[in-house]
This record gives C-alpha cells, sequence and structure tokens, in this order.
C-alpha cells in the first residue's frame, strides 16, 4: 500500500470519527446515516467527493420522499414495495447521476419498510444526518491532505502512458506476456474518464475550467486505447504466417513509439521539448494472402499507430508535468521501493 492509498484511508477513518461525535445522541444507532455517507463521500480527490456527495444527497431525499408517498398511497403491500421500487428506479435514471438509482432505491425501501409508523420524522431525519454526514466529509476531503481533480488526472494520465507503453512492447509477441499490461491499461482508461468527470465537477465549484486537463486525459486515452488495438490486431495477423513481414514492421514501429511514450511520461523538464520525428509506418505486403478481415485489420493498425504518434506529438508540446504534491509522492513511493530491496 502505497502512501496515498494510506492516506485516503486516515482521511475517511477521520470523517467517520468526527460525524459519529456529532451526531450519536443519546444512543450510537442515532449516527449510522451521518457515519455511513462520510464514509462514503471521501474518495481519491474533491471532484470525486463532490460527485459522491450529490449522489448522496439527491437519493436520499428523493428516495425518502418517493418513500412516504408509496406508503401514504399504497400502504406497505406487496404491490405498493413493487411500484415504489419502479417508480425510484425509473425517476432516478431519468436525472444524469451516475449510482443514483442505487442510493435513491436503497432509502425508498429503508424508508418504506423499516419505520412506517414513523415515516415522515425518519424521511426527514435520514436526510439531515445524511447532510451532516456530507458536509462532514466535504470538509475533511478539502481540509485534510486535499487532493484536487486536476491534481488526479495528471497522475492518472501519466500512469496510462507507462501502460500504453508496456502494451506496446508486447505488440508481435506470443500471449499471455501481453495479457496482464492490457488488463492494466483498461482498467486505467476508465480511471482517466472518471477524472474527466471529476475535474469537470470541481471546476463547477472553484468556477475553474477543466478543458486543458480533459485534452490532456483525451490524448492519454488516444494513446491507450490505440495501444490495446495494435496489440489486439496484431495478435489476430499472427495466426496468418504470410502476414509475418506486416507483423514485424508494425512491431518496429511500436516499439520506436513506446519509447517516446515512456520519455514523455518520464520526463520532468518542460523546457526541454521531445519532438520526435513521425515514425514510418508498415504497409500492408500486396503479395500476402490475405481474407477480406485481415486486410481491413491490417489498414486498422495502420490507422491506429498513426493515432498514437498524432497524440503523442501533441502531448509533447503541452507535457503532461507532475504537481509538487505528486512529486513528493513519488519519492516517498521510490524510497519505499528502495528499502524493500534491501
Amino acid at each position: 500500500m502505497n502512501w496515498q492509498t494510506f492516506r485516503v484511508c486516515l482521511k475517511i477513518g477521520l470523517a467517520v470519527g468526527l460525524a459519529y461525535l456529532l451526531t450519536y445522541g443519546e444512543r450510537s444507532h442515532n449516527s449510522l446515516y451521518a457515519v455511513l455517507t462520510a464514509a462514503l463521500i471521501v474518495g481519491e480527490n474533491f471532484g470525486d467527493d463532490l460527485n459522491q456527495s450529490l449522489v448522496r444527497l439527491v437519493g436520499t431525499l428523493l428516495g425518502a420522499a418517493l418513500g412516504v408517498l408509496f406508503l401514504i398511497t399504497l400502504g406497505v403491500d406487496v404491490w405498493g414495495v413493487v411500484a415504489a421500487a419502479v417508480a425510484a428506479a425509473v425517476i432516478s435514471r431519468l436525472i444524469k447521476l451516475e449510482q443514483l438509482s442505487r442510493v435513491t432505491l436503497a432509502v425508498c425501501m429503508v424508508t418504506l419498510l423499516i419505520r412506517p409508523d414513523h415515516v415522515v420524522s425518519y424521511g426527514m431525519y435520514r436526510f439531515l444526518n445524511t447532510l451532516i454526514g456530507a458536509g462532514i466529509g466535504l470538509g475533511v476531503s478539502i481540509l485534510v491532505w486535499p487532493v484536487r481533480a486536476e491534481v488526479a488526472a495528471t497522475q492518472a494520465v501519466s500512469k496510462l502512458l507507462l501502460l500504453a507503453a508496456e502494451v506496446l512492447h508486447t505488440v508481435g509477441k506470443p500471449p499471455p506476456e501481453g495479457e496482464e499490461e492490457t488488463d492494466q491499461t483498461e482498467m486505467q482508461l476508465g480511471k482517466v474518464f472518471k477524472a474527466i468527470r471529476d475535474a469537470r465537477r470541481e471546476g463547477q465549484v472553484f468556477r475553474t475550467s477543466a478543458t486543458a486537463t480533459a485534452e490532456r486525459a483525451i490524448l492519454g486515452g488516444q494513446v491507450g486505447l490505440g495501444a490495446i488495438a495494435v496489440a489486439s490486431g496484431c495478435e489476430r495477423l499472427r495466426q496468418n504466417t504470410s502476414a509475418a513481414p506486416f507483423v514485424s514492421a508494425v512491431t518496429a514501429a511500436s516499439g520506436r513509439l513506446a519509447d517516446r511514450v515512456l520519455t514523455l511520461a518520464k520526463q520532468t523538464d518542460s523546457s526541454q521539448p521531445i519532438h520526435e520525428p513521425f515514425p514510418e509506418m508498415p504497409t500492408p505486403p500486396a503479395d500476402a494472402d490475405l481474407n477480406a478481415t485481415e486486410g481491413v485489420l491490417m489498414a486498422g493498425v495502420i490507422g491506429e499507430l498513426r493515432v498514437i504518434a498524432s497524440a503523442l506529438a501533441v502531448l509533447e508540446r503541452v507535457n503532461v508535468q507532475p504537481t509538487k504534491h505528486e512529486v513528493i509522492d513519488q519519492m516517498r513511493e521510490d524510497a519505499k521501493k528502495a528499502g524493500d530491496a534491501k
């Protein structure tokens, strides 16, 4: 476990402790919803926490309102419960918030089934405690070891570039050598696009623009997706021996691109731009025995190589620089690895 992950765990513990102390009252179960909300809100960066708090608050308010409405109109029976579940799922999906339907449905069922005799007071109590927990979670997130979403996005792009370089180095090699790198790259792609969303949400609060962050993330995503596509395409083409010269040429071009990706990901001095020349692209062999699918696949591989090279050309001019916060974290991780090696 690295320091950054351990730091998030400590922030969660602090948020939970504060939520418990502020809401437990005479009985410990009074603090349940505040504690759960505070624990679920504290995430990797402030933008992520904003998204989670919005989902929790909207879902709690919507679920409690639907639970009260269906309890008054249909009561607690099988058809009332089914109707409430369907309504909660439909309405929450009309609101463009990820994971809102789960929170709304859970709160609706809890409101409807646990305290039907005091449903209005219970719903208000639930929402108030959720509001307290959200406030505590956001407060801890922004005051204790704060991590901005833009920083998280920059870090995610840098890691994606390193993984993409590993995938490009496996092009033309037999499996399962490239499988683990490809899986990790696919997961990192999801983190990069999530970081874009978090940065945009954070920008709405701090009145800042996340355009540059999104552009770098999109370019990094093109490199990652292209690396996966090239590796997968060459794996398919390796089954045809007549395509071997083409696969060898793609392997050489991928190796050059991988070296450029590694240099870019590790570069710390933006005053020394890379500006590598565009690599020579392979061409489909004219005399190869190919079917229609393999011919299209070769063209697709060439196209992906060009996309990777073009994305790198832009990234090399707007170099993804680590922040001071990231440099300190990296130094700690390097020191830990050195200590473990001894």
